[in-house]
């Protein structure tokens, strides 16, 4: 009888141990009907990962004193599972080192995680397993919940090209020029003398003459003469010589302005004579080597006066006889200058002969006339052309990178590149091969590269917004874009949650894409506006078929999956 009472002792006594802890399968039964609140309810995709919380409301009574509640998430997505890690909680006789839930009181259970997005988890389900343990004891699992749909992945829209930087020409259609020659005089003479008439600078500006009536190109817009008399001697005379070598200039230029055809009147011609060329003496002494050099040029400074300046500089009779043999002969002359504009190729034509003779056009032709090209391989070869005959120029190996670039050939664009920026450093090359980087999938570098290029303008920052975005960094990414119209500049601002701002910025976009639709059609479904989201879905799927399939899946437009009109847009 003793035993049979200790029996029935102990059997109520672990009764209402169990009772009052909420027996195991008391508390299996809550745990698959806990509610889970999850943050965000639905899961989402930044920086190429997705970032959750869950909390679970234990309720009173529910957690068993001498219970371990293991959490098991896991990812279900396209047939697969993804296993995350699990987290512990026990109940307040539990010796361990999980956090505590009370059986009266209950409490909350916290966990969060982070994993990396695979594009097969746009449709996929967060399921919320738990197995419970007492002491040693077999857990028992807890069937799985469902707790939150995935994957919203908007940041995918982003585009991924980079823009490549074009080194500029220095083109210029009409180009001045000149041409320029030095009659020399005996001194005190205005006649011109024959050998000053065979000298290389006259003979040339002779035949320069006789060229322009042919040359469909040119056009003479000035002759200038200016003659002039060295500061010696009375004023008087230098009066008279200068005049008299301007009179025997103006007779020679004219002469042969007339057998070369060319019309001289006074709307282009100006002829005039300068007594005393003291501005001229100033300058000879200057670039000269001469003993007394600063001394006459303290004279120069001193006086005004023509008549003193001469007489205290022959004062200094070593010096003056220097200035006899080597300045002033130099002085005394007639200078002549034909002004011309030479008119260059039309744009057919250099679009004509970038193909047919390449070779006749110079290097800033040559970049000018690939701009005009059309064809992306007529350019590549011009630009490739260009580079083989200007090979010290990085103009033409920068932007034969470019074009590299934009059809896919990374490896040959970023050699291109490295080309060009061996000849010369320069933040557009930078920018360039920070987008080969990107290309690449070198984030790191691409970074480095186009933060030292900013001085490339909006190609780097457009492209380092880019990469914000790929790594979630949407306000540095809104920061970069600043005031472009572009459709990640769009995407940026969409992602921080200004719809209102995302939209304006979208709706500047001059030649949208698809894409840009696509992101109208979201703001649509984020701010229930039904017209903004079909409209934009339809003409998003009406560009580009591939935003049916997306659409079907998207769970941005969750909310519409059921209405006819998605349906009939999407089907």
């Amino acid at each position: 009888m003793k035993n049979v009472r200790f029996i029935s002792v102990a059997v109520i006594i672990v009764s209402l141990i169990l009772t009052s802890c909420g027996g195991i399968n008391k508390m299996k039964d809550g745990a698959s009907i806990l509610k889970y609140t999850v943050t965000p309810a639905v899961l989402e995709m930044h920086g190429g990962k997705v970032t959750f919380s869950v909390t679970g409301k234990c309720p009173e009574k529910f957690f068993n004193k001498k219970a371990t509640m293991t959490l098991k998430p896991v990812i279900k997505y396209a047939g697969q599972t993804l296993e995350l890690p699990t987290k512990a909680y026990q109940g307040e006789s539990v010796q361990g080192n999980n956090e505590v839930i009370s059986y009266t009181g209950g409490g909350e259970m916290k966990y969060s995680a982070t994993f990396d997005y695979k594009d097969e988890m746009i449709t996929s389900e967060l399921v919320m397993n738990a197995s419970i343990q007492v002491g040693t004891k077999t857990p028992i699992e807890v069937p799985g919940t469902k707790i939150a749909d995935g994957v919203i992945a908007t940041p995918n829209l982003v585009s991924k090209d980079p823009k490549g930087v074009t080194l500029k020409d220095n083109f210029q259609r009409i180009k001045p020029d000149s041409k320029m020659a030095d009659i020399h005089y005996a001194i005190q003479q205005s006649n011109i003398r024959p050998e000053e008439l065979k000298q290389e600078d006259v003979k040339k500006f002779e035949e320069f003459l006789n060229t322009l009536k042919n040359n469909p190109r040119a056009t003479l817009k000035s002759l200038q003469l200016d003659a002039y008399a060295s500061p010696d001697g009375a004023l008087t005379l230098n009066e008279k010589v200068s005049g008299g070598r301007k009179g025997s200039a103006d007779k020679f230029l004219t002469e042969k302005a007339k057998k070369a055809g060319l019309t001289v009147d006074a709307n282009i011609y100006n002829a005039k004579s300068t007594t005393e060329d003291w501005d001229g003496f100033k300058s000879q002494v200057e670039a000269s080597s001469i003993q007394d050099k600063e001394l006459i040029l303290r004279v120069l400074s001193m006086y005004s006066d023509p008549d003193v300046r001469e007489k205290e500089i022959k004062n200094m009779a070593a010096t003056f006889d220097v200035l006899a043999k080597e300045i002033l002969p130099k002085l005394r002359r007639s200078d002549l200058k034909a002004n011309l504009e030479i008119t260059g190729y039309t744009d057919d034509e250099l679009k004509t002969l970038a193909v047919s003779k390449p070779d006749t056009l110079d290097i800033e032709e040559m970049l000018f006339a690939a701009g005009l090209l059309d064809n992306a391989d007529a350019k590549l070869a011009l630009y490739q052309k260009a580079a083989e005959r200007f090979p010290n120029d990085d103009r033409p190996k920068n932007n034969a990178g470019v074009m590299l670039m934009k059809q896919g050939k990374i490896a040959e664009a970023k050699e291109a590149f490295e080309s060009a920026k061996a000849i010369k450093e320069s933040d557009a090359v930078n920018c360039n091969l920070g987008a080969v980087a990107m290309l690449q999938g070198d984030m790191v570098k691409a970074e480095e590269l186009l933060t030292s290029a900013l001085g490339a303008g909006e190609a780097a920052n457009y492209n380092l917004g880019t990469i914000k975005i790929i790594k979630g960094e949407y306000q540095a990414a809104v920061n970069y874009f600043g005031a472009m119209c572009e459709g990640n500049a769009g995407l940026a601002i969409l992602l921080q949650g200004n719809n209102d701002g995302a939209l304006k910025n979208l709706e500047c976009i001059t030649d949208p894409a698809a894409v840009v639709y696509y992101m109208k059609a979201i703001i649509g479904a984020r701010t229930q506006n039904e017209n903004l989201l079909f409209t934009n879905l339809r003409s998003a799927v009406g560009k580009d078929a591939k935003y049916k399939e997306m659409a079907k899946k998207d769970l941005e437009f969750r909310n519409f999956f059921e209405k006819e009109t998605f349906k009939s847009i999407v089907q």
